[in-house]
């Protein structure tokens, strides 16, 4: 899991809306109210390409050698870590419950242009990155509980001849405390974090 405080969207030297992802160490010790900014989905996607090595961690990776690219041959980010590829599609922070159409529109741009994206043998990971919305009672981010057999689901119909390759969902949650925004970035075979109580 990585947590980032966030900063209140601004123009960046291209006069694109960004947010900056700073990480910190550890979840506000405050209570946490959830949030559902009604940015658009370019705002994540720009934000998380300008930093490259926070969307690294954020799937459990770390390198020295990374490039990352916007709109690739259609799909939203496009990273390569030391040799490893990782192609995502991004929802928007208001897009709930989308996680399996994430997914299966990852993995059918995959399919229809790999031949391009792809060097040889190397390892392809496809990634849906999708919001959750908060609980404000539990103080904790509500995880879809059929997220396992939807991805199941997509990889019988769409990656069924190409086994080798992995889909994987990579969750995130905004909320705001007294010291600011935070968003949870976690994938969702880690366990959902949970924020300090008051």
């Amino acid at each position: 899991m990585l947590i980032c405080a966030l900063s209140e969207p601004f123009l960046d030297g291209a006069w694109k809306e960004v947010v900056q992802f700073d990480p910190v160490e550890a979840a506000p010790c405050s209570r946490l109210l959830p949030e559902s900014p009604r940015w658009k989905e370019r705002v994540i996607e720009v934000s998380l390409l300008r930093r490259p090595e926070v969307l690294a961690r954020a799937i459990g990776r770390s390198g020295t050698d990374i490039l990352a690219l916007k709109q690739v041959w259609r799909i939203d980010l496009y990273l390569r870590v030391d040799g490893s590829l990782h192609l995502f599609e991004v929802k928007k922070p208001t897009a709930y419950g989308e996680h399996r159409k994430a997914a299966t529109q990852i993995a059918r741009q995959y399919c229809e242009r790999s031949v391009w994206l792809r060097r040889g043998d190397e390892s392809v990971n496809l990634w849906a990155v999708c919001p959750v919305e908060w609980s404000q009672s539990d103080q904790a981010p509500m995880v879809p509980s059929n997220w396992q057999s939807d991805l199941n689901g997509v990889r019988a119909e769409l990656l069924k001849d190409q086994p080798a390759i992995s889909l994987e969902l990579l969750f995130y949650a905004i909320a705001r405390g007294p010291d600011g925004r935070f968003v949870f970035f976690w994938r969702a075979d880690e366990a959902s974090p949970r924020a300090n109580r008051d």
